[in-house]
């Protein structure tokens, strides 16, 4: 009888290491390396996942805020280098199909000391072969730039890689996108005005949309001036915001001792628009 369960053992054993040896087609990609690794140029594996983010500092209330993005908690560097008056981070990553860990951190500077947001997605970010992912936030921050909400999100989206490996709404290359902004912000400032009728009061609205953002350079003199936008407090002036470019918005702009200045922004006027450059002298009461 022994010896019978010793055969029985010794064949469990055998039949044991010998399905955890074999590999069904599914496994061998995640389980087996190559001996040898091709020298593939790396430049021309497409980028698979980007993640942006605005409204980070600006030449006011924000001045030397900063922001972070640590991928499976290792710092990523931008694509291009940042001042300490950057308004947008962008990055561009080349990793494997797989689950990752995407979290940022906002530092905006509040008096004597750094207050800090986290910004993370709700879950895992899945990257997946032939697909690209979209990761975009936008900073929401109080008058002194100091972070309004001590969580934020990024939305989350994918688009296809092309042959070519680019992807339908990337944008343009590093530096391209700053050209234009700078020559739209020569352009002579929107002039905008009230209409009768028109409610300054939106509950829910936010200064910070998600949907076709039009960049928004709001400029005073005198400087340091309260900027409201849709009944928000979104900081002091000279600033940069960015706001929904499908809707109308209400812009207020005050300061004690002065008149404020109240300009409503169209929805038919931001079509099409990428930076809206508005220029404001507020007179004394």
């Amino acid at each position: 009888m022994r010896s019978k369960i010793a055969v029985l053992a010794g064949v469990l054993v055998v039949w044991g290491c010998a399905s955890r040896s074999s590999l069904v087609s599914n496994q061998t990609y995640y389980e087996l390396e190559p001996v040898k690794a091709l020298d593939i140029d790396q430049s021309l594996l497409p980028v698979n996942l980007v993640v942006r983010v605005h409204n980070v500092a600006d030449m006011g209330s924000s001045y030397k805020n900063r922001f972070e993005l640590k991928v499976n908690g290792r710092l990523i560097a931008p694509v291009t280098e940042v001042s300490n008056v950057q308004s947008d981070y962008e990055y561009q990553l080349k990793l494997k199909p797989g689950y990752y860990e995407v979290k940022g951190t906002y530092f905006g500077a509040g008096g004597w000391s750094e207050e800090r947001a986290e910004v993370r997605t709700r879950d895992l970010v899945r990257i997946e072969p032939g697909r690209r992912t979209i990761l975009e936030a936008w900073i929401r921050k109080n008058w002194d730039g100091t972070p309004a909400e001590k969580v934020m999100f990024f939305d989350v989206s994918y688009q296809p890689i092309t042959e070519s490996g680019a992807g339908p709404g990337t944008g343009p290359a590093p530096g391209v996108r700053g050209e234009r902004e700078t020559a739209m912000a020569s352009q002579p400032p929107v002039e905008v005005t009230v209409p009768t009728g028109v409610q300054l009061s939106r509950p829910g609205a936010s200064a910070i949309l998600r949907n076709r953002p039009v960049m928004i350079q709001i400029n005073t003199d005198p400087d340091h001036c309260d900027v409201i936008v849709d009944d928000q407090a979104v900081g002091q002036s000279p600033l940069q915001i960015w706001i929904d470019s499908s809707t109308s918005h209400v812009i207020q702009i005050s300061r004690p001792g002065y008149r404020t200045a109240i300009r409503y922004l169209d929805a038919s006027r931001l079509a099409g628009e990428e930076k809206i450059t508005l220029i404001e002298r507020l007179e004394k009461e």
